[in-house]
């Protein structure tokens, strides 16, 4: 089986610098290869090698013309509506979707795996009308962009994934006719490489980690806030915040959800984490730690001293891959009841589920498990073992090929 994925347009898939998709592409790919061929395509940067092989991948790169650019500075005139932005477009990178789908043309492809760009599926088919088109949706622009533009793209997809029940079921009811095609195959952890036993404080501090963007929907002034009232009952609790800021202001104007609709004027302001730093007194930036960016090699070691992981989105989280991390590392959870995350925390088994934007409920949580050592670890055990029965690499990789085999069967 010869299988090609094709990342998003910005992602150059070059380990061991990776965002979210690039990871489980990767991953997904590595267990792929022992018996496909695989070919990870994406973009190509300076000092960036066109054609790269490692182990059994074969990864492919692509010059972008930015076109996305030039286009950019016309938007307010010919994306005027805020379902049809110029992401959701055909014009949106299109020398790289044809470069790609040129060379699957050339070198072949049995099962073409193409990640959130609907919109790739039309150029795809036109060049390989014989391959075997899936969209992996990691984000609900499917419910939120245009849906007669989105309809016609989706008749080329022979098959749709969801990243969870939630994204799957949001594509089933804004599609019906396209039900059938749809799938849910969960994002996936390394749980042998996460799965090992949390360590111990080495004093009497209580270590609380966030892993993930600094942006307006995560919630990080929620945190902040819930923060201030741990520590004024816990002056030994320590906040580690790890994430670069990088903030998508489409968000809040494409949700129908009322409450993240509300966090749109922290996005129309510059500097939300700056304000955040800002808001702080001395007592207590002292507690709070910033990282902008940590290796994914790193993170097990993160996890490992955390006592409490706490992930606060505001939106609607299409997965939370950090909060299925923090499990299969064995990390008792507060997160909130938000989109994909439902799926993933057992509320009062692998952690607690709080209200998006309530800061005080987020504080209670959090002190209460940081108040019993007993609970946390029950809660950490209970959650390891829903990572490695749900969320594994090996589990959610043979539900893939099973998917690839079932398409081709049925060609």
């Amino acid at each position: 089986m010869n299988v090609s994925f094709v990342s998003q347009p910005w992602e150059c898939v070059s380990p061991p610098n990776l965002g979210s998709v690039e990871l489980i592409t990767c991953a997904t790919a590595e267990r792929l290869s022992g018996s496909c061929q695989v070919t990870v395509f994406g973009r190509r940067r300076s000092k960036l090698p066109a054609r790269e092989r490692r182990g059994n991948i074969l990864f492919r790169r692509v010059s972008v013309l930015h076109e996305d650019k030039l286009i950019a500075p016309f938007s307010r005139w010919f994306f005027r509506k805020p379902e049809a932005p110029l992401i959701s477009s055909s014009w949106y990178c299109p020398s790289y979707i044809w470069q790609i789908a040129r060379k699957i043309q050339k070198t072949g492809a049995d099962i073409v795996h193409v990640h959130n760009f609907s919109q790739f599926l039309p150029v795809i088919r036109f060049l390989n009308p014989r391959v075997k088109l899936i969209l992996h949706m990691h984000c609900e622009w499917l419910s939120e962009f245009e849906r007669s533009a989105i309809e016609e793209r989706l008749r080329c997809a022979d098959a749709i994934i969801g990243c969870s029940g939630y994204i799957t079921g949001l594509i089933q009811n804004r599609f019906p006719e396209f039900a059938k095609r749809c799938h849910t195959i969960y994002n996936s952890v390394d749980t042998a490489r996460f799965g090992t036993v949390p360590g111990s404080s080495l004093d009497q501090t209580c270590n609380i980690l966030f892993v993930g963007r600094v942006s307006p929907e995560k919630g990080l002034h929620v945190l902040v806030n819930a923060f201030r009232q741990v520590h004024s009952r816990m002056p030994n609790a320590m906040l580690h915040i790890i994430g670069p800021e990088w903030i998508a202001p489409l968000q809040p104007r494409l949700s129908n959800d009322s409450i993240t609709r509300q966090l749109e004027p922290l996005f129309e302001t510059s500097g939300y984490l700056a304000r955040i730093k800002q808001s702080l007194n001395a007592s207590l930036a002292s507690k709070i730690v910033f990282r902008d960016y940590v290796s994914h090699s790193d993170l097990p070691a993160m996890f490992r001293n955390a006592d409490l992981f706490v992930f606060p989105s505001v939106w609607h989280e299409p997965f939370g891959l950090p909060v299925a991390e923090a499990m299969a590392a064995g990390v008792a959870v507060v997160s909130t009841r938000s989109g994909g995350i439902n799926e993933i925390v057992e509320d009062n088994s692998t952690g607690l589920l709080v209200e998006r934007g309530d800061e005080t409920q987020l504080a209670e949580a959090m002190i209460r498990l940081l108040t019993s050592k007993c609970l946390r670890h029950k809660m950490g055990e209970n959650g390891r073992r829903r990572a490695g029965e749900l969320f594994s690499l090996e589990r959610n990789t043979q539900q893939l090929k099973e998917l690839y085999q079932n398409l081709l069967s049925a060609a």
